[in-house]
This record gives structure tokens, sequence and C-alpha cells, in this order.
């Protein structure tokens, strides 16, 4: 039997035609192809057809805004969350701030929360800043990932010489194994202050903010997506410490792997 005219085709219903022609796939449709799938759509399913289309609209424009989800949020006001994974260091809340037990960095104390992210955002308030940081995209799988020191440069262990519990600068870890000091920005502290800073992830670029200024930038693509986490060696006790580095107001923000252009 031969080919049949368009026309005289069998109608079918939305989902077939959104099958055949692939409309979840970015293709532009031209009018041609309109002219063929129009006589082939029961009008039965228009509504249908035009349900799943503004469905489709809308999940591209979510997908390719700029607005954020407001992953979590924890304030330690009547305890820390269950999420934080506590994996070293006997972390615990108290006085409305979240504080490592025995602060370390041999190995790293560390909290991590249990999203595995891409594009991403942490803001903490960090009181008393001297000796601590943040994880950003860690694998604790590799043991690898970065991480964002604040303070640091020996206050945990005592020194008191240089800008020690001054700095801010980053770490690479590849499988347990730290980088050097990278892009490190000096006198960004006073030991003892209470600072906010907030860390920008998106694509292989990694913003640390300063109560709202720009102080360091990192580049490195070495770590595609994982999770973020606390990190604390500024033990109460040490030889010069007059500060315990603690963490409050934590707020992550997940952001869609599609940014818009500026």
């Amino acid at each position: 039997m031969g080919r049949r005219d368009a026309r005289t085709k069998r109608r079918c219903c939305g989902g077939c035609v959104q099958a055949q022609y692939n409309l979840r796939s970015s293709t532009a449709l031209t009018d041609d192809d309109l002219l063929q799938i129009l006589p082939m759509i029961d009008p039965s399913s228009y509504i249908l057809i035009v349900m799943r289309l503004t469905s489709m609209l809308l999940g591209l424009a979510m997908a390719t805004s700029c607005h954020a989800l407001n992953l979590f949020t924890d304030t330690f006001t009547t305890g820390a969350s269950s999420v934080w994974g506590n994996e070293r260091g006997s972390w615990y809340a108290s006085g409305g701030a979240y504080n490592c037990l025995f602060p370390s960095n041999n190995p790293t104390t560390m909290s991590t929360l249990p999203w595995d992210l891409t594009d991403c955002a942490i803001d903490v308030d960090i009181r008393q800043v001297c000796d601590g940081g943040i994880y950003l995209r860690w694998n604790p799988t590799s043991q690898s990932g970065v991480l964002l020191v604040t303070g640091g440069e020996g206050w945990g262990v005592g020194l008191t010489n240089g800008n020690i519990g001054r700095d801010l600068y980053w770490h690479t870890v590849h499988n347990g194994s730290f980088s050097g000091a990278t892009n490190l920005a000096s006198n960004v502290f006073t030991p003892g202050q209470n600072v906010h800073v907030r860390v920008v992830v998106q694509g292989n670029v990694y913003q640390a903010y300063v109560d709202g200024v720009l102080r360091s930038t990192l580049v490195d693509s070495s770590f595609p997506h994982g999770r973020v986490g606390l990190y604390d060696f500024a033990p109460a006790n040490a030889i010069n410490q007059a500060f315990d580095q603690r963490f409050d107001n934590v707020r992550l923000t997940a952001y869609p792997s599609i940014w818009p252009s500026p």
C-alpha cells in the first residue's frame, strides 16, 4: 500500500508528537515542521500540549535564571542541625555558635554538609577569627577539594610572629595532601574580631569575601563538585591563644549549573 497523505494519517496525542520531535531538546521547530505536526494532533490534546510546553518553558527559565535555592541554614540557637557530618574533632553547638572540641590540623578537623554541589555559595559569621576555615567541593572518599583558611599561619600551634592569625588563603587538597598557601591576602583579619565570610564557587572560580569585600580569588579546575564544610584549628589552650574561633549563622545557597550572562 502506498504512503498515505499527511492529512489522512492517524491522529495522535501530544505526547507522541513530543517524542517524535524531541521537544525537550534545544532544536527549534521550523514553520514547515509545525505544518506537518498540526494535522496529526487530535484537537482534544491541544490543552495537554499547551500545558507541556508551558512547563518546559518555565523549567528553562528557572534553569537559566540567576535565582538561587536557599538549601540550608543553621543559627545554632537550639543546637546544631543533625545533617552536619562532624567527621573529625567532636563538633558541638554552644552559646549559639558551632565549635570544635579538639581542634587540629593533623588531621584537619572537619564537619561537612551532605549535599554534593557544583555552583554554590556559603555564608558564615565567624566569631573570634584566628585559625579555621571553609571546605569547598570536598570529596570525602578521595579526601580532596579546596580549603579556605581564615587567619592561620601557625596560630593554632602557638606561633606569634609575622601575620599569625591575620591572613586569608587557599589550600588545594589531593588525596589528603595539602598544597602550600595559595593566593594569600595579608592582614585581612585582626585576631579575635567577628567577621562575615562569604565564598562563591562558580565553575572553576572560587571567590572569598570578608564583610562584603572581595579579598581573594582562586582559579582551579581540579574539583568539579563536592561538599562544603567547616574547619577549626583554634585551641583555646594553645600557647598564645586568647581566642577560640567559632561559627554562626551558616547559610548554604545552591545555584543552577547554567549561569546567565551578566
